[in-house]
């Protein structure tokens, strides 16, 4: 599986080194910069959920791409359209992590401020749409349990059958399979994808506002998977691996403690699969990569011993409808969250 990986492409997957920044290398390109900025944010805040960090990245990146959208129909020029772009980066990071509000603003200030008071109101309009909340919403699905298994196929499933296949499939566990399990045992998903997906923009050179597109189409997608699994795992609440063999009084142990939330579906499958689907889109020649990256997330779950393998494939089943049907709507729209639209001229700031 390595060999369909390059040393430039998956850096920090060979041997769990960090991603190389981008910061510098594209000084024209605020997206490029603070999408860097973003990841680097969520990395390097350990503590960080994986429900905060998923929506953290796609409120970033929203903010970003319909504050390029509004800042076009402008016609201010290229200047604006950055201006606007970092103001709009720094103001939905400083929502998200205000203990850097300061630094965030600062550094957005440094290139010019003529399109601050766009991409401030579009940021602060994104983000009291998608804030925390009990009931969050989508940004593409029509709900989050708009591809929700059915009851039938749930309870169709040979649950005995998959723990004797998921103990099949870890007898005798090699050092690589093992390592492959420690190595997203607490990998920030968000971040990883969003760095996958900045290189393979540096390579095929495009241009912003495309640049914007696959970045918010690819952060509010695995934004809406988070939402999809969830919403099943919280209503079928199926026990993992290990509290079925305390069931069954067998011996049964994971590499690492087992989650709390329920076992299917897989979250992690489902986030990559739907990572991998919009990237690919956009980058079909890359689509080996993506997929073998997407699979080893998949296969490192039942290394660790914390999924059945019905919970990975379905998980991927549900990441794939839910990124195809992402891509569908948002082709459909001009930007991704349509109130955050602004026209200075009419004095809506």
């Amino acid at each position: 599986m390595k060999k369909r990986y390059s040393v430039a492409f998956f850096l920090f997957l060979l041997g769990g080194c960090a991603a190389p920044t981008l910061l510098g290398q594209f000084s024209e390109e605020s997206l490029l910069d603070w999408s860097e900025r973003s990841n680097q944010a969520i990395r390097e805040k350990k503590s960080l959920s994986t429900r905060k960090a998923v929506r953290a990245n796609a409120v970033v990146h929203v903010s970003m791409h319909d504050a390029l959208v509004s800042a076009k129909r402008e016609n201010a020029g290229p200047e604006f359209e950055r201006s606007a772009i970092r103001f709009a980066a720094a103001r939905a990071l400083s929502s998200l992590f205000p203990e850097r509000a300061d630094e965030w603003m600062k550094l957005a200030a440094t290139g010019g401020e003529s399109g601050k008071s766009l991409g401030v109101a579009i940021a602060d309009r994104v983000f009291a749409r998608t804030a925390f909340s009990e009931k969050e919403k989508t940004w593409l699905l029509e709900s989050p349990e708009q591809f929700r298994p059915a009851p039938r196929h749930v309870a169709g499933i040979d649950w005995k059958g998959q723990f004797q296949e998921l103990l099949r499939l870890r007898q005798n566990l090699s050092p690589e399979q093992k390592g492959i399990a420690e190595k997203w045992k607490s990998a920030p998903l968000s971040a990883v994808w969003g760095e996958v997906a900045l290189d393979l923009i540096k390579k095929n050179s495009l241009d912003s506002l495309r640049t914007a597109e696959v970045l918010a189409r690819l952060h509010a997608t695995v934004d809406d998977a988070f939402l999809a699994y969830t919403d099943t795992q919280e209503t079928y609440r199926v026990p993992r691996p290990e509290q079925f063999a305390l069931r069954e009084n067998v011996s049964f142990t994971p590499l690492f403690s087992t989650p709390k939330q329920p076992s299917y579906p897989s979250g992690l499958s489902t986030l990559s699969k739907a990572a991998a689907t919009v990237l690919t889109e956009e980058f079909p020649a890359a689509s080996p990569s993506l997929q073998a990256l997407a699979d080893e997330t998949t296969w490192s779950r039942l290394y660790a011993g914390i999924h059945f393998p019905i919970d990975t494939l379905d998980g991927q089943t549900l990441g794939e409808k839910v990124a195809q049907f992402g891509l569908r709507k948002a082709a459909e729209r001009e930007i991704i969250f349509p109130r955050a639209l602004i026209r200075l001229e009419s004095g809506d700031q």
